[in-house]
């Protein structure tokens, strides 16, 4: 879906310019045309990317109010830092050795 908005956006920001030959008034005056083209993709860029942050967002979102948030481990953080070969506990305090897969 994303793909397909993009290619709508692209449309509705250049291709109205470029069959209707409106890019010659701002090139009359005085724009160069790499600035034009670079501020026309700095739009689609722009709205591409808010597109997939507000459709991501709502994706997450209606995961939460559907799923809940749900409990982080203990070690969540630290597993970003040590060898991903290494076991670490889930649960260390509760007795139980479970423990999270090795990343393969």
């Amino acid at each position: 879906m994303t793909i397909f908005f993009t290619i709508i956006v692209i449309t509705l920001v250049l291709g109205t310019d470029l069959t209707q030959n409106l890019y010659k008034n701002s090139l009359a005056y005085g724009v160069s045309r790499s600035s034009y083209y670079f501020a026309k993709s700095a739009v689609v860029l722009t709205i591409a990317l808010f597109q997939f942050l507000v459709s991501y967002g709502l994706v997450f979102l209606t995961a939460i109010l559907y799923n809940g948030l749900g409990n982080m481990p203990e070690h969540f953080f630290a597993h970003f830092w040590t060898d991903p070969c290494d076991a670490v506990p889930l649960h260390p305090g509760l007795g139980q050795h479970h423990f999270l897969p090795p990343l393969r």
